[in-house]
């Protein structure tokens, strides 16, 4: 097989909305990403390859809170929701928790955007990808939310512990050859967000990004370079 140099990378970003009665669906926008390499091989033949995939979801509290819909329905669509949310709110009154409340209140916007997350081919990692792409999923949304988080757990080690999963898209993604102790594979992700910009939410598994204030770690992500040069 040829040698497939990445030049440039493609997000292709989607999500459904509708009429009729979709209750939480109306205040959350739920992102499928579908990530594309553009590059040429030693041949210099150019070609384009599905190298990734993500998933986010916007959580609207504004539209929410103004619509009197229940921020508790809202992030009880799904249980990263859910646990998402019970770490941010106080559902007796479904008040923000005055740490999160002071980190997000100078942005003076109270969407939250949770990364779920972005899983890269085994041929493609370590390159620098994951910061150019976790660098344009910010850029795009930093000024859609106040608050940008995300929960680092091993990919590796959820789909090990889920059995009947067999699909083309996980084998391809050979999680089974990725670090498996807990501790080391925590250690390497945690670092990757940290060099990113984020920071821990106490000693919890949860980072979190305030789009509002300068990111100089971000910043040296350059996403104008063209990778093959």
């Amino acid at each position: 097989m040829k040698k497939y140099e990445i030049e440039h990378l493609v997000l292709k970003y989607r999500f459904d909305s509708g009429t009729g009665c979709i209750e939480h669906g109306r205040f959350i926008n739920e992102y499928e990403i579908d990530i594309w390499g553009h590059g040429e091989n030693d041949d210099g033949i150019e070609k384009s390859q599905l190298i990734g995939k993500g998933k986010i979801s916007l959580f609207l509290v504004g539209l929410a809170q103004n619509e009197d819909f229940s921020l508790y329905q809202l992030f009880d669509s799904s249980q990263n929701g859910l646990d998402l949310g019970n770490l941010i709110f106080d559902w007796e009154t479904e008040d923000m928790n005055e740490d999160f409340e002071d980190i997000i209140s100078e942005a003076l916007n109270y969407n939250i955007l949770y990364i779920d997350r972005i899983e890269l081919l085994p041929q493609f990692r370590g390159l620098g990808l994951g910061k150019k792409i976790m660098k344009d999923i910010i850029f795009r949304f930093d000024n859609s939310c106040g608050l940008i988080t995300l929960k680092a757990f091993p990919l590796q080690l959820e789909c090990s512990s889920i059995s009947g999963i067999d699909d083309k898209w996980t084998e391809k993604m050979k999680y089974k050859d990725s670090i498996q102790d807990e501790k080391t594979a925590r250690k390497q992700l945690y670092k990757f967000y940290k060099s990113l910009g984020f920071t821990q939410y106490l000693k919890t598994e949860y980072f979190y990004i305030n789009p509002a204030l300068t990111n100089k770690k971000l910043d040296k992500v350059d996403l104008d370079e063209c990778m093959g040069e």
